[in-house]
């Protein structure tokens, strides 16, 4: 029981690690599109308009 437990909250923590470190890299990633001046809205919408 108490090892389930223990195996249950090394998964918690190692869950909310990935989280943080996803949160890192969107964050990094966004950045380096602002710097780029690149608005991914915008472009997201370029495209899809240019479908139809």
């Amino acid at each position: 029981m108490i090892s389930a437990i223990q195996e249950l909250r090394t998964y918690y923590h190692h869950r909310i690690h990935l989280i943080e470190q996803a949160s890192i890299y969107v964050h990094k990633m966004q950045k380096a599109l602002r710097l780029m001046n690149i608005r991914l809205d915008i472009v997201i919408r370029d495209v899809f308009e240019n479908l139809y």
